[in-house]
């Protein structure tokens, strides 16, 4: 067991002080309506509705996710209310299970218990939070967890290695029917060796054998992950579709498109340190070049980060080890080969659990002779992104509520304001959505701005016509 049951008393007082912070922070989640794919993934969709329609499998979902719904669904219907509780209740675990690694990691009850509350109150965890439909970001990261800390369990003394090794996998199958990111978990198992582990004392890493099995199974994950997306059909178009996001038209290269994701790099970690004007659309300028200021900030990031690596590796590491993490869960999302989204906030839920740490890590060591002001800036960290969140909350009330915030955060997302539109004429508003239709329109390749376009238009004719 991971935990004895004196161990399980000593978690009381994080438990009590995380759920409720998480009250008080995410309350006015709970009256949020249905929005973003909610439609599809939980209210139209026939699985959730039993286990006979699970196992009939109408809606190819993530098996996983749709498993909490049908609990949702029993308990609650299609109200909403009940779905945000669970939501809540997982990010609570999340922030929990983030304590007791960081005390696996063996550092200070400090770095423990601050890592833990950032990770909760962090405004960019904000979308997984808020929006029911990506529950799989809370249920990967969660089984993910449990994952690398049975793994670590397997080296305590005393302790049945095999036996351990393969219920951490077996846990990391479960995080891969959540969401299939946590392919790079044995990158984390490999970190932890080679950082808190004795040469003679090691099981991946003593063994070429497993350490080549584990590099293929992860290998051979991903590209059945990119293989049955369809990615390697047609990658210009993949790149293309990606690119017109942004509003660029041109004949789409490799070169482009490289220079863009490594700027999309640079904007997500500043959201990371400046967690202001988050929105589910974001849309930036293409580098022109490789001496785009943006790009030679990325390169000299990714310099930075395999430096400190290699610093970390011998003398810090628990950072070694968060940063070996960060990357692991970040590789997945990082559109080295296309997704739905050049950015999003969903992408740093699992990383951000890195930055989380080395942060507190990082304050704990240079203020280590000054605990009060050590105290003092954690409280002046924490209080304005605690307000963040709360007011980020609010965006999700609603479609409308959602889009309008993505508009004034990316005015020129034709997405954003297709989608604004499309909110308005559910709500029957047609004048109302027009003028951002008929921005939407500009970007070809939004062909469903066009079909609202001609909705609203033909609901504007009815409403003129009624008696």
């Amino acid at each position: 067991m991971i935990f004895n049951t004196a161990k399980i008393w000593k978690l009381a007082p994080p438990v009590i002080v995380l759920s409720v912070l998480a009250c008080l922070l995410f309350a006015n989640t709970f009256d949020n309506a249905w929005t973003y794919d909610d439609s599809v993934v939980i209210v139209n969709n026939p699985d959730i509705r039993s286990l006979e329609a699970f196992i009939s499998n109408k809606y190819h979902g993530r098996p996983l996710r749709e498993l909490t719904y049908m609990l949702d669904y029993t308990l609650f219907g299609l109200n909403p209310t009940g779905y945000h509780f669970q939501q809540v209740l997982w990010h609570v675990l999340n922030s929990l299970l983030v304590y007791v690694l960081v005390r696996r990691l063996k550092l200070s009850p400090f770095i423990a218990w601050t890592s833990s509350i950032f990770f909760l109150i962090h405004p960019v965890q904000v979308e997984v939070l808020a929006n029911i439909s990506h529950r799989k970001g809370s249920l990967v990261l969660f089984f993910s967890l449990l994952s690398v800390l049975t793994y670590i369990e397997g080296f305590m003394p005393g302790r049945k290695r095999l036996a351990y090794v393969v219920f951490s996998v077996m846990l990391g199958l479960v995080a891969c029917l959540a969401k299939q990111t946590a392919v790079t978990l044995p990158l984390i198992f490999a970190a932890y060796e080679y950082a808190y582990v004795e040469p003679h004392n090691r099981f991946l890493l003593r063994k070429k054998w497993l350490a080549l099995t584990a590099t293929g199974i992860m290998i051979a994950g991903g590209g059945l992950w990119l293989f049955l997306s369809g990615i390697l059909d047609n990658r210009y178009w993949q790149i293309q579709g990606v690119l017109s996001k942004l509003n660029y038209f041109q004949g789409a290269t490799e070169a482009t498109y490289l220079m863009t994701v490594l700027k999309s790099w640079v904007f997500m970690v500043f959201k990371l340190f400046y967690p202001r004007n988050l929105a589910l659309e974001y849309t930036f300028s293409i580098p022109s070049s490789w001496s785009d200021p943006w790009v030679i900030l990325a390169i000299l990031t990714i310099i930075l980060y395999f430096a400190a690596l290699l610093f970390s590796a011998k003398r810090q590491p628990a950072i070694f080890f968060m940063l070996i993490w960060g990357g692991a869960f970040w590789l997945p999302v990082s559109n080295i080969s296309p997704l739905a989204y050049l950015t999003a906030d969903r992408y740093l839920y699992a990383p951000s659990v890195a930055f989380v740490v080395i942060c507190m890590i990082l304050i704990d060591l240079s203020l280590s002779r000054l605990a009060l002001l050590k105290y003092v800036l954690v409280v002046m960290i924490f209080i304005p992104m605690s307000f963040l969140t709360v007011r980020q909350n609010q965006v999700w009330q609603n479609p409308i509520t959602l889009w309008s915030n993505a508009v004034r955060v990316s005015p020129d997302s034709s997405y954003a304001l297709s989608n604004l539109g499309s909110a308005y004429l559910e709500e029957g508003k047609a004048e109302e959505a027009l003028p951002y239709l008929k921005r939407a329109i500009k970007n070809r390749y939004n062909s469903a701005a066009k079909s609202y376009l001609s909705e609203a238009y033909e609901m504007l004719r009815r409403q003129k016509n009624r008696p």
